[in-house]
């Protein structure tokens, strides 16, 4: 649906807001038993294996860490180039890769 068919659409609604035809026409309804289509739901997703799910998550073996945390700009780069940081790496952008 684009922006315009999304205005007219709202448009439509606001006009006449108790109007349930507009719904049983593109197949949309109320739901009868919440608690029943939940139940199928998390049927489905019992379903997947779990490993699978995870499997593209990328964690890393140790903990991210900041080397600037407690640089400061007169301090020495801690790229280890002997210069201070704000005309080493500071200047540059941040620490080498």
């Amino acid at each position: 649906m684009d922006r315009p068919q999304f205005n007219e659409e709202l448009a439509e609604a606001e006009r006449a807001p108790d109007d349930i035809d507009r719904f049983t026409q593109i197949n949309l309804g109320y739901i009868e038993d919440v608690l029943e289509l939940l139940d199928w739901v998390r049927g489905a997703e019992d379903a997947l294996d779990e490993e699978a799910l995870w499997a593209d998550a990328a964690y890393p073996n140790e903990p991210v860490r900041n080397p600037w945390r407690h640089v400061g700009r007169n301090d020495p780069c801690p790229c280890g180039s002997g210069k201070k940081a704000k005309k080493c790496c500071l200047a540059n952008g941040g620490p080498p890769a």
